[in-house]
């Protein structure tokens, strides 16, 4: 019946119910949930994926439930070679951010960016290798002196390892 009959009232208000199923059938089975495959899930498969979406994916996930898988996902990724140096560098941010140091350093063991290298070195320190934090620092400078934040940090270990920085000229 139209819509049209049933406003004018020409036609029942219930539409007609299908008969119920025999005692004896089993029941009817449910629809599957729909779960759509996230760019970071696509990712850790190896599929072709949008880097700079993936990267929102992974901004949006921080900090939220989905926050854990995401990690995971970029970290199966690494392991297959498949993430960007900027995604293991975003990803590392938000497991140091939980407090999960040694996930960090393992998202950047390869890192060359000064920012992924400055990271690598906050993630040492926080583990208590000063050394190798400095040492992460100081190849950020010989790069670029004036990366934001190396010099302060270089400072900083320094005087933790008990060297003598040299006076300012």
């Amino acid at each position: 019946m139209s819509f049209w009959e049933r406003w004018k009232g020409k036609g029942s208000a219930e539409p007609p119910s299908a008969p119920p199923p025999p005692a004896d059938a089993p029941p009817a089975p449910r629809p599957e949930p729909r779960v759509e495959r996230s760019l970071l899930g696509a990712l850790a498969a190896g599929d072709p994926v949008d880097e700079r979406a993936v990267l929102d994916e992974l901004g949006r996930a921080r900090g939220t439930a989905a926050e854990k898988p995401a990690l995971a996902a970029v970290e199966a990724a690494a392991e297959r070679g498949l993430a960007s140096e900027a995604l293991r560098t975003r990803a590392a941010e938000i497991a140091l951010a939980r407090g999960e140091p040694e996930r960090a350093l393992g998202l950047l063991t390869e890192a060359a960016g000064p920012a992924a290298l400055l990271l690598a070195a906050d993630a040492c320190a926080e583990t208590g290798a000063v050394a190798r934090a400095l040492t992460l620092v100081e190849r950020v400078l010989a790069r670029d002196i004036d990366a934001p934040g190396a010099r302060e940090r270089h400072e900083r270990w320094r005087r933790a390892l008990g060297e003598r920085t040299p006076a300012a000229v």
